[in-house]
């Protein structure tokens, strides 16, 4: 399963005010359900990705005991690509919004009404 997002920063050793234990990189990234998580980059993406990418995070099980997802960085995904991808997760997290906030109006306590 994957999930993806869009790179807020990356976060190297090179960079100013960044310093590190290793060599890894990790992205700040805000997913598609407004989740904000940093998660490790592959490192055959990490001198590749940038500010503003979409990407893919592998949320397959990190242990085959344990349910707890990798969230890693396994691809990039730019151009229209990159644009339909992030539109149709946004599309849907817009439209269980509106089905959400309806909901909550159905459940509206007994003798309550809106006028």
């Amino acid at each position: 399963m994957f999930h993806p997002g869009k790179v807020l920063t990356v976060l190297r050793n090179d960079d100013k005010g960044v310093l590190g234990a290793d060599k890894s990189v990790q992205a700040v990234v805000l997913m598609w359900d407004d989740n904000l998580l940093t998660v490790e980059v592959e490192p055959v993406l990490a001198d590749k990705i940038k500010d503003n990418d979409v990407v893919l995070l592998d949320y397959s099980p990190k242990y085959q005991t344990i349910p707890v997802p990798k969230q890693v960085v396994v691809k990039i995904l730019r151009g229209d690509v990159a644009k339909k991808v992030w539109n149709d997760y946004a599309e849907k997290v817009k439209k269980r919004k509106v089905e959400s906030e309806g909901a909550e109006l159905d459940q509206m306590p007994e003798g309550f009404h809106i006028r």
